[in-house]
């Protein structure tokens, strides 16, 4: 829109223009000022949102609430923008055919989910919004989804999954005419390529789209842009490079007002100029920093301020103040952690508590109904809890979509080596069993792990478990796998013991996870791995070599806390490695109706070592069905094999 056609708005608003009219030019107007000036944007949609409610105007009524959301998203001040977006979304949803209206609600709520660090409701959302747009066949809107997921993806620290979706986008943008989704599409592009460290191609997609945004005008992409060039180039130690382009998006983005992304890029600042050995500099940018940050109670960028601020006065030689900052770096990481995962519990323990409770109700008050009419009570009831199970499980299976989702594909366990297969089976819907991988610069990183129970309980720790293991392997820069085992027992229990339930009670110590945790080097061929209660088997011609476990969990238990173990082989061309949980080995079945056991996996495990990857997964599954037989399965399964 045109100053000029804005300016025609502002007086026909002013004229006195009615009803809908005026609540539609309200909300038309408020847009234009969204990144500009984004308290007159404020004010407009709040202005929308009063005429509408007077005159009952739904649809005018949700875009108004829709753009509150916008605004206080920016201003970070996320109740007040889940508090609109819940309300844009009940009143989008009361009226038919807008469902774009209705995905692009999700997706902002999905962002602000993940900025809380609730990647599983972010991705709930976000599912719905892909579902939505493949029917509807908008493709657009699917672009703009499959980028958001694309981001949710690289905060999980999962590249295979933030490329997939990435690369989906690009192929839906390049069928529009619309540039900016475009341009945004290539940004994620970019992002996905960053992550495992291929900056060649990543800053060829950033330099094409800051080239789009540029002729767009749009300044507010620009400055995203920006800073992913300049943390490149921070990464590939160009630091002049970096400060230029990260001074430019801060100029940028404190034009546009986002204290939080002002704040995310003093963070930036402050780091490459310690890296630059400017570190009076740095404090400037970090105390500049935290004032934003505490403004908008941003304390994920707190605690990253404070890190950044130890760094600087290390630099200086004030160790003093520099153990002041690292201690209140420490001790608000931990905070953050602690809190955000036990709010995550909480809610899900009260939603079930919710959900068992309604079905105990209705079973009661069938027990105390009259004789007469209890025939028809009973069916009706009947029907209402079959209903109710019926949802229940549906959303279980919603939850199975968002864990396999969160789970890397076979192809990124198959970096540097010559073959991989993962059997994956839970017992119930959802699994406490989960798998991990992450490449890193020289080097890929694995796990099989089993968490305590299966199903709801058992996934709720298998999302939190990888959770921890991406951001000590991405943002601590953990890649030993005993000492990255150390860190995930400490926030295992950090998360599920309050500071005043530290003590090691019977039922603390049954939560946890075994797992086994692997570090491969494809050019050395050197193998370093840490195993807890489970082992790690290696095949070399025909005979099977166990490297037995630390005998305690990822979690509380009897007796000393001690440290994990990290041991090391180098392979040979043709050895085969098998990650395992205990669920093949304690399965019941055969003609004596008895558990498998360790010694038949490895004889199956030596069988079947000559096929292929795919003809070994699918022995795996014929000889687990057929020696389960009718017995039910008892516990979650996962193996994994690569080959050398």
């Amino acid at each position: 829109m045109t100053s000029e056609e804005r300016a025609g708005i502002e007086k026909m608003l002013a004229g006195g223009v009615s009803g809908r009219e005026r609540v539609d030019l309200l909300n038309k107007v408020a847009v234009e000022y969204r990144f500009s000036e984004p308290q007159r944007f404020c004010d407009y949609a709040t202005e929308a949102c009063t005429a509408a409610e007077e005159i009952g105007y739904t649809e005018g009524l949700a875009r108004a609430e829709r753009h509150l959301g916008y605004f206080y998203e920016q201003q970070a001040d996320y109740p007040k923008t889940l508090s609109y977006c819940s309300k844009a979304l009940e009143h989008y949803k009361s009226v038919p055919g807008l469902s774009t209206e209705i995905i692009a609600t999700n997706n902002l709520v999905a962002k602000v989910y993940a900025n809380l660090g609730d990647f599983t409701k972010g991705l709930e959302y976000l599912y719905e919004s892909l579902r939505l747009s493949e029917e509807t066949g908008n493709k657009t809107a699917e672009t703009n989804t499959l980028n958001s997921m694309s981001v949710l993806y690289q905060r999980l620290g999962n590249a295979a999954k933030a490329e997939e979706c990435a690369s989906r986008g690009l192929t839906l943008a390049a069928e529009l005419t619309d540039q900016r989704v475009l341009g945004v599409t290539m940004v994620n592009l970019g992002n996905a390529y960053g992550m495992t460290k291929d900056w060649t191609r990543a800053l060829e997609q950033w330099k094409t789209s800051l080239s789009i945004f540029e002729k767009l005008g749009d300044e507010d992409l620009q400055s995203s842009v920006l800073g992913n060039m300049g943390i490149t180039h921070m990464n590939l130690g160009e630091y002049d490079r970096a400060d230029e382009y990260l001074s430019r998006c801060l100029a940028i983005k404190k034009q546009t007002g986002n204290r939080y992304d002002v704040a995310r890029s003093l963070q930036n600042l402050a780091s490459v100029s310690s890296s630059m050995k400017q570190y009076r500099k740095s404090l400037d940018y970090c105390r500049e920093g935290l004032e934003l940050a505490a403004l908008v109670d941003a304390r994920s960028l707190e605690y990253q301020l404070w890190y950044e601020m130890a760094a600087a006065y290390k630099g200086l030689g004030d160790f003093e103040n520099a153990l002041t900052c690292f201690e209140k770096y420490h001790s608000l990481e931990k905070e953050i952690f602690t809190e955000e995962m036990r709010l995550k519990t909480d809610a899900l323990q009260l939603r079930f508590a919710i959900e068992k409770s309604e079905k105990e109700k209705e079973i009661y008050r069938l027990k105390n109904i009259d004789l007469a009419e209890a025939n028809e009570k009973i069916t009706i009831q009947k029907e209402v809890i079959e209903e109710k199970n019926r949802d229940i499980t549906a959303g279980i299976r919603y939850a199975q979509r968002i864990q396999e989702a969160l789970l890397p594909q076979e192809s990124a366990l198959r970096h540097g080596f010559s073959e991989a297969f993962v059997a994956y089976f839970p017992r119930d819907i959802v699994s406490g069993d989960f798998y991990w991988s992450l490449i890193s610069e020289d080097a890929v990183l694995f796990a099989a792990a089993d968490c305590t129970g299966h199903g709801v309980p058992g996934a709720l720790m298998s999302v939190m478990g990888a959770a921890f293991l991406s951001e000590i392997v991405n943002e601590r820069g953990v890649t030993d796998p005993a000492e990255a085992l150390n860190l995930l027992r400490l926030k295992v229990i950090t998360a599920l013991q309050g500071k005043e339930e530290r003590d090691a009670t019977e039922s603390g110590l049954r939560d946890g996870m075994d797992i086994v945790l692997c570090r491969y080097e494809p050019a050395s061929r050197l193998l370093r791995f840490a195993c807890a209660n489970n082992p790690l088997w290696l095949l070399r011609k025909g005979n099977i070599t166990e490297f037995g476990a630390d005998k305690f969990p990822v979690g509380l238990h009897h007796g000393a806390m001690m440290n994990f173990t990290t041991r090391q082989v180098t392979l040979q061309p043709g050895d085969q490695l098998f990650l395992f949980t205990d669920g093949f080995a304690d399965q019941f079945g055969g003609t004596k109706e008895k558990k498998f056991g360790y010694r038949r996996l490895r004889e199956l495990f030596v069988s079947i070592a000559g096929l292929a990857a795919a003809e070994q997964k699918a022995a795996l599954e014929k000889a687990f069905r057929e020696w389960k037989g009718e017995n039910d399965q008892v516990d979650d399964l996962l193996v994994i094999g690569v080959k050398a």
